[in-house]
C-alpha cells in the first residue's frame, strides 16, 4: 500500500468522525444515545487500520458504513444536508477501499505471538527448576522436566528432587486447587488431573531418601493465550516455559539381559571402613532388576558388624529421581550384610538385591546407606556405562587421607605380589629389585633353585595381623610375611605355606627389604640346593648328596603306597616327600628335630570360609638321623618309617 493511499483513508475516517460529532452535539437526549453508538463505532474503526491482519480496506468500509447508519438512525433531528454529506463520505471511503484492496492483500502480515503451536503427541524439553520459600520444603527442588501436548490437554512432567542428607517425611502436601497454569495473555487454567504422589509430596508412601525424590504428571487444558506459560505450585516461584525445544521420547524400558558392572565402593562410616561393597553385575528381567553384590572384608583381620541389611538400607534412584526400595533380597542379606560369624580376612559375602523395574530407566543409581552410588547409563541397546558417583550423580565424595601404615600396606602388598609373579615368570631382576644390595647374592641363589621346582602357583602377602608399626618413621622391623605355593601334579587343595619376618626401610615411595628371618615351614630350597624327582605317586625332593639313592627311595615310596592302598587306607594319588641331607637339621625346616626322630608327617590347619582347611600335607625323612644311627637301625628301617609317616597323612 502507498503512503498517499494510507493518508487518504485516515483523512476520510477523521472527517466522518468530526461530522458525526458535530451533528450529535446539537441533538436532544435521543441524539446523545446516537453519540454513544458513534463512539463505539469509532473504536472499531480505529482497530481496523491498514496493519490489521485481515485487510484494511474492508474494515474501513464497514466502519464508515456503520457510522453513516448510526448517524442516520438518530431520526428526525438530523438535517437532510448532514445525512447527504455522511452518505457521500461513506461512498468515497468505499470507493477508495475498492481501489486499494489488491495492494492491501499483497502486503506481508506480521504474525501474532504463538499460542500452543506444538504438534500433538510431541515431547518438549523444559528442564527448569524452582525453589520453595517454605522452611520445610526448601530441601525439595521443583524440576519441570518436559511437556507434551495431548488430546486431553497439556501434560507436564515434574519432579521433586530431595537435596537433604537424612531421610525426611512430609505430611499433607498441597491443595489441587492451588496448582495452576497461566499464559502471557492473562488466562488461567485449573488442574484437570495429576499424580497424587507429586501433589501430596509423598514418594509412594516412603520417606524421602538422600538423592531420591518423586516424579509425576500434571494435566492442564491447552492454553489459549500466548507463551510463555507460568506453572504455579504453592510456595514455589512460578516456572515460565515455552514449547520450542523438541525432544525424543525418554527411554521407556530396559533391554532384558545380564550386564557386568564391576565397581567397588567404600563407606564413609568408620565401622564399615574395612568392608567394601562390590557391585558385580545387574540382571534386567521382565518385571524386576536384580543387583549381584558382595560385601568384602578388605582388612587383614576377621571382622564383625551388625545393623545394615539389604532390605532397609538399599534403594534405587531413576533418571527422574524416583526412588525404589527392594522387593526382595537373597536370604543371606535380608537380616544383615555380614556372614553369620563375621568375615574372615578377604572374605566376600555375596548376595542379591531386587528392585521393581523403574519408570524412568535411562539413568539408574544403586545406593546403599553410607556408601556412594553406582550410576548406570542405559539406552535401547542395554547398559552403556557404569561409574561411581555421589547420590545425585555428581563426583563421588573424597576419600579420607590414608594413614602411613595404610599407604605402606598398599605399597608392600603390591611389591610382594610382583615378587611372587617374578618367581613364576623366571624374572630374576624383578625378583631381586626390592632387596637391599647385601641380600641379593643369597636371594639370587634361592631364586635359581626355585626355578628347578615345578611350581604352579606362588603368593607373598603381609600377615593379616600385621600392624606395620614404624611406618610413619620409615623403618619397620620383624614384619610378618606369609608365603604360599602350589606344586604341579599335587592336588590343588594341598597348597604349602610358610612364614618369615622381614625388615623394611622406606626409600621414597617404595620400601626396601633389608633383612629376612625364616619362620615356620621354611621351603626346602631356601636352605640348600635341591634335586627334584618323580615316581608314579610321589614328588620327591632330595639334596645333591642323596641323589644317588633316589631310585632306591622311589622304590620304597611306591612299595609303601601299594601296601597302604591295598589295606584300604585313603592315600592321596600324589604325595610330597622330602629327604634331608646327612648334615642337615630337620628343625630348620619343620620346627621339630633331634637325631632320634627318623621321620615326620606334617600338615597345617586353617579356618577359611567357615571350614577347616588342611594344607602343607607332606612328610620328611630325617637323613641326619639315619646317617648317625646307621649301625643301630635294622634293615628296612627307612621303608618302615616311610610307611609309618604315610599312615599319619592318610588318617
Amino acid at each position: 500500500m502507498s503512503r498517499t493511499s494510507t493518508h487518504r483513508i485516515h483523512l476520510l475516517v477523521l472527517l466522518a468522525l468530526l461530522l458525526a460529532l458535530a451533528t450529535l452535539t446539537a441533538c436532544s437526549d435521543a441524539k446523545i444515545k446516537a453519540k454513544r453508538a458513534t463512539k463505539a463505532a469509532a473504536k472499531a474503526a480505529a482497530k481496523a487500520t491498514p496493519t490489521a491482519s485481515d485487510g484494511s480496506a474492508s474494515q474501513v468500509m464497514q466502519t464508515a458504513t456503520a457510522i453513516s447508519q448510526q448517524v442516520a438512525a438518530t431520526g428526525t433531528a438530523l438535517s437532510q444536508e448532514t445525512a447527504a454529506t455522511t452518505t457521500a463520505l461513506s461512498q468515497e471511503v468505499a470507493a477508495t477501499g475498492t481501489a486499494i484492496s489488491e495492494e492491501v492483500a499483497s502486503t506481508p502480515v506480521p504474525p501474532d505471538s504463538p499460542v500452543v503451536q506444538a504438534g500433538k503427541g510431541r515431547w518438549y524439553a523444559i528442564d527448569a527448576i524452582s525453589h520453595s520459600d517454605n522452611d520445610v520444603l526448601d530441601v525439595l527442588t521443583l524440576h519441570l522436566l518436559r511437556a507434551q501436548r495431548t488430546d486431553q490437554g497439556l501434560l507436564l512432567r515434574i519432579a521433586f528432587e530431595y537435596e537433604g542428607d537424612a531421610e525426611m517425611s512430609i505430611m499433607g502436601g498441597v491443595s489441587r486447587r492451588d496448582i495452576r497454569l497461566t499464559d502471557a495473555s492473562g488466562n488461567g487454567y485449573d488442574l484437570l488431573d495429576g499424580d497424587q504422589a507429586v501433589i501430596s509430596l509423598n514418594p509412594n508412601g516412603h520417606r524421602f531418601r538422600p538423592g531420591g525424590g518423586v516424579a509425576g504428571n500434571l494435566l492442564f487444558p491447552l492454553p489459549e493465550g500466548k507463551e510463555p506459560y507460568p506453572l504455579h505450585f504453592p510456595t514455589y516461584e512460578p516456572i515460565e516455559f515455552r514449547l520450542e525445544k523438541e525432544m525424543e521420547p525418554p527411554l521407556a524400558e530396559l533391554k532384558p539381559g545380564s550386564y557386568a558392572v564391576d565397581q567397588t565402593l567404600h563407606s564413609n562410616d568408620d565401622d564399615l571402613a574395612p568392608i567394601a561393597l562390590r557391585v558385580d553385575s545387574v540382571e534386567v528381567g521382565e518385571e524386576d532388576i536384580i543387583f549381584h553384590v558382595a560385601f568384602v572384608n578388605t582388612g587383614r583381620r576377621g571382622y564383625k558388624v551388625s545393623g545394615p541389611n539389604g532390605m532397609n538400607d538399599a534403594w534405587l534412584i531413576d533418571a527422574e529421581r524416583n526412588q525404589y526400595v527392594p522387593i526382595a533380597t537373597s536370604d543371606n542379606l535380608a537380616t544383615g550384610i555380614a556372614p553369620p560369624d563375621g568375615w574372615q580376612p578377604g572374605q566376600a559375602h555375596e548376595g542379591t538385591i531386587t528392585f521393581p523395574l523403574p519408570t524412568a530407566p535411562g539413568i539408574l543409581r544403586f545406593t546403599f546407606r553410607t556408601y556412594p552410588a553406582v550410576t548406570l547409563t542405559f539406552d535401547e541397546r542395554g547398559l552403556q556405562t557404569a561409574s561411581i558417583t555421589s547420590l545425585t550423580g555428581g563426583p563421588p565424595p573424597a576419600t579420607p587421607t590414608p594413614k602411613p601404615s595404610q599407604v605402606a600396606y598398599q605399597r608392600i602388598t603390591q611389591m610382594l605380589a610382583q615378587q611372587a609373579q617374578a618367581i613364576l615368570d623366571g624374572d630374576e631382576e624383578a625378583y631381586l629389585a626390592p632387596f637391599a644390595p647385601d641380600l641379593r647374592e643369597e636371594q639370587r641363589a634361592i631364586f635359581r633353585r626355585m626355578q628347578q621346582v615345578p611350581l604352579s602357583g606362588y603368593a607373598l602377602e603381609l600377615s593379616p595381623n600385621e600392624d606395620l608399626w614404624g611406618a610413619d618413621q620409615g623403618e619397620m622391623h620383624r614384619v610378618s610375611v606369609w608365603g604360599r605355593y602350589t606344586l604341579e601334579g599335587i592336588p590343588s587343595d594341598n597348597d604349602f605355606r610358610y612364614t618369615a619376618d622381614y625388615d623394611f626401610v622406606q626409600q621414597g615411595d617404595s620400601w626396601q627389604i633389608t633383612a629376612i628371618d625364616n619362620g615356620n615351614f621354611t621351603p626346602f630350597w631356601f636352605l640348600g640346593d635341591v634335586v627334584v624327582d618323580h615316581s608314579p605317586h610321589f614328588l620327591i625332593f632330595t639334596r645333591p648328596d642323596t641323589e644317588a639313592r633316589t631310585a632306591t627311595l622311589a622304590r620304597e615310596l611306591e612299595a609303601a603306597y601299594d601296601d597302604l592302598k591295598g589295606k584300604g587306607l585313603p592315600v592321596e594319588p600324589m604325595n610330597v616327600a622330602f629327604f634331608t641331607g646327612p648334615e642337615e637339621d630337620l628343625y630348620d625346616l619343620t620346627g621339630h628335630g633331634g637325631t632320634r626322630l627318623l621321620g615326620l608327617a606334617v600338615a597345617q590347619y586353617s579356618f577359611e570360609n567357615n571350614q577347616v582347611h588342611v594344607n602343607s600335607r607332606a612328610f620328611f625323612i630325617n637323613g641326619k638321623a639315619f646317617a648317625e644311627h646307621a649301625d643301630d637301625l635294622a634293615a628296612g628301617e627307612r621303608a618302615s618309617t616311610i610307611t609309618h609317616e604315610m599312615v599319619h597323612l592318610a588318617l
